[in-house]
C-alpha cells in the first residue's frame, strides 16, 4: 500500500547568478498537476508562479521588478504553508 504524500508546506533557499533572462530557476511538482516555480522573466524580473490544490488558473507573483539578470548573486528564502507564501 503506497504512502500518502504530504504537498502541504515547502521551505526552499536558494542562490543564483545569471546574465541571461529568461530562465527557470526552481521547479517543484507533484504526483497531481499542482507546481511551484520560481522564474526570471524577458525582462530579468523575478516572479513566483504556482497553481495549488486543483485551481482553474494559475497564479503568478511579481516578486522584484528590478533586472536580476545582471551577473550579480542574488538569494531567494521562500516558504509555503497550503496557499501561503513568504518570500525574501
Amino acid at each position: 500500500m503506497p504512502n500518502d504524500v504530504n504537498l502541504t508546506k515547502e521551505e526552499v533557499t536558494f542562490s543564483f547568478s545569471t546574465s541571461r533572462a529568461p530562465a527557470v530557476l526552481m521547479y517543484v511538482s507533484s504526483k497531481t498537476q499542482d507546481y511551484l516555480a520560481v522564474v526570471l522573466r524577458n525582462n530579468g524580473s523575478l516572479q513566483v508562479r504556482y497553481n495549488l490544490g486543483g485551481l482553474r488558473e494559475p497564479f503568478a507573483i511579481d516578486v522584484d521588478q528590478r533586472n536580476l539578470a545582471n551577473g550579480q548573486p542574488h538569494s531567494i528564502n521562500m516558504s509555503r504553508h497550503n496557499r501561503s507564501i513568504s518570500i525574501q
